[in-house]
């Protein structure tokens, strides 16, 4: 296996038969270069599946109007790998109420955080309003970003979308630098696979190619249960944490996503009432 990730050009990702495993490979060549899997997967505690079991025979509604929104998605953690640990990629709790994709985290071997992705959860309520180009499609940003250790941006995600059915542009998703430089880029609807520009930074490497892999595992965890529901992952037979630091690299996010769902609570209710006025 080819153990040289940070030097490609170009890499994809690809599902395996075993739940949440992944391989890593260079398309240009078809060889592997790396494999992902999940190296500790938690479990919803005992009390909070009753209180799940209680509110869903009052007859309440198990999911809200975004994926997996009254889900609650336990932590997995996964290490993407070759001989030796390239780096762990570590998905938080996602919390009932939260609808959103979470915040991963890219850890090194030695247990040292590396950088975060991010998306802006209250921006993501809105439409987009940018202009509409000649092709019918328009430009996304200042939605999502990757961001380094102390969450300063690393580079941000612009997304060229369509905007109405008959449009007839290539969507994709680029990655800037800072300084606007492109860094990466996604063609097509295709997210499995990236294009690096040259210059892009081992950094920017790794997050990019986190990314990717998270897109992966948020479709198996969260957009599958519009159509199937949730099923849990399998239990990971080792024990402990696998890497040092493990107990508290979420701890952040952690209170940011309980204070997003009492805002989005809150958001929601707004919206509505204005929604009722409107139709009055």
């Amino acid at each position: 296996m080819v153990t040289n990730l940070f030097g490609l050009s170009q890499v994809e990702v690809i599902s395996l038969a075993q739940d949440l495993h992944y391989q890593l490979r260079d398309p240009q060549s078809g060889g592997a270069v790396a494999s992902v899997a999940p190296v500790a997967v938690g479990t919803v505690p005992e009390e909070k599946k009753e209180k799940g079991l209680r509110r869903f025979l009052r007859g309440a509604k198990p999911s809200g109007p975004l994926p997996g929104e009254g889900v609650h998605i336990p932590r997995v953690t996964f290490r993407v790998a070759a001989q030796e640990t390239i780096f762990f990629l570590d998905r938080p709790d996602k919390l009932p109420g939260h609808g959103f994709m979470p915040h991963y985290a890219v850890v090194d071997a030695g247990g040292g955080v590396i950088g975060y992705t991010s998306n802006d959860h209250r921006r993501a309520l809105d439409p987009p309003s940018g202009p509409v180009d000649d092709e019918g499609m328009t430009l996304i940003s200042g939605r999502g970003a990757l961001l380094d250790r102390d969450h300063q941006v690393v580079c941000e995600t612009v997304v060229r979308a369509a905007m109405n059915p008959g449009a007839t542009g290539e969507p994709g998703v680029r990655f800037v630098g800072r300084d606007g430089a492109p860094l990466a880029r996604m063609r097509g609807h295709d997210s499995t696979r990236v294009e690096f520009a040259p210059q892009a930074p081992q950094l920017v490497r790794a997050l990019v190619t986190a990314l990717m892999i998270a897109g992966r595992v948020d479709e198996r965890l969260q957009v599958s249960i519009l159509t199937s529901g949730y099923s849990p992952p399998a239990p990971v037979g080792q024990a402990g944490e696998p890497y040092p630091g493990y107990a508290q690299v979420h701890s952040s996010y952690m209170r940011y996503q309980e204070e997003f769902i009492e805002w989005y609570k809150a958001e929601q209710n707004r919206r509505g009432r204005i929604a009722s006025a409107g139709a009055s």
